[in-house]
C-alpha cells in the first residue's frame, strides 16, 4: 500500500483501527461500546470511501487518481487494519506478562510472517547500498521503540485510548511527510476523508474522557 498509495492516504486508512479496536475490546475485554462508538464507525467508513475514491461511486475521472493496484492495496490494508486490531486487545489482555516477552514474541512473529510473505509471493530481493542499510537499521530501531512504547502503554491504559493517541498523531505526521518531503498535496476528497476520520477519533476520545469523569464522580 505504501508503494502504490500516497503516504497520507495510506496512513489515513490504517487510522481507522481505533474503531475496530473498540469493537474487539467490547467483545473480548467487555469494554463499553455505545452510541458514540457507532457514530465514529460511520464517520470512519465514509472517510475511507472519500480517500480511496472508488470509481463506481465517484466516477471514472475522479477514480483515475488511483489505478487498480492502488485500489486493491487500499482494500488489502483496510482488511489488515481490521485484523490487526485484535493485536492490541491481545496485548492488553496479557498486560501482566513482562514487556520484554511481549515485545520479543511480537518481533519474532513479524519476522516469520515477513519471510513467509517473501517466499510465497516471490518478492524480488536485491543487495541494498550502505546508505540504504543504515536507513533500514534506523527504521528497525524506530519500529522496535514504537512497539515497546505501545506495549508499555497498554500495560497501564485501556486498549481504546492507547490506539486513539497512536493513530491521531500518525495521521498528522504522515500528511506532513507527504506534503513537505514527497511534495504531494492531498486533493479535496482526501482532505474530507481525513477530517471525517479525525472527527471519529475525537468522538472516541471524548467518550473516553466522559467515561473517566463518570468513574471519578462515582468513586
Amino acid at each position: 500500500s505504501v508503494k502504490y498509495m500516497h503516504l497520507g492516504d495510506q496512513k489515513m486508512v490504517t487510522a481507522t483501527r481505533p474503531v475496530f479496536v473498540a469493537i474487539a475490546a467490547r467483545i473480548f475485554l467487555k469494554e463499553s461500546f455505545g452510541i458514540m462508538d457507532s457514530i465514529a464507525m460511520v464517520l470512519v467508513m465514509v472517510g475511507v470511501v472519500f480517500v480511496v475514491k472508488p470509481p463506481v461511486i465517484f466516477g471514472i475521472e475522479t477514480g483515475e487518481q488511483y489505478d487498480s493496484r492502488a485500489l486493491y492495496s487500499a482494500i488489502a490494508v483496510f482488511i489488515t487494519t481490521i485484523l490487526s486490531s485484535t493485536t492490541t486487545v491481545i496485548v492488553r489482555k496479557l498486560r501482566k506478562e513482562h514487556v520484554v516477552s511481549l515485545t520479543a514474541v511480537n518481533m519474532i512473529m513479524f519476522a516469520v510472517e515477513s519471510f513467509a510473505y517473501i517466499l510465497l509471493l516471490d518478492v524480488e530481493l536485491y543487495n541494498p547500498t550502505w546508505m540504504e542499510k543504515l536507513r533500514l537499521v534506523g527504521l528497525s530501531m524506530f519500529q522496535f521503540s514504537g512497539c515497546l512504547l505501545i506495549i508499555l502503554a497498554l500495560k497501564l491504559e485501556k486498549a481504546n485510548p492507547v490506539t486513539l493517541m497512536n493513530h491521531s498523531g500518525s495521521i498528522v505526521a504522515a500528511f506532513l511527510f507527504q506534503i513537505f518531503y514527497y511534495q504531494v498535496l492531498p486533493d479535496v476528497y482526501s482532505i474530507v476523508g481525513t477530517v471525517l476520520v479525525t472527527l471519529a477519533i475525537f468522538v472516541l476520545a471524548g467518550k473516553s474522557v466522559l467515561t473517566s469523569k463518570k468513574k471519578g464522580e462515582s468513586g
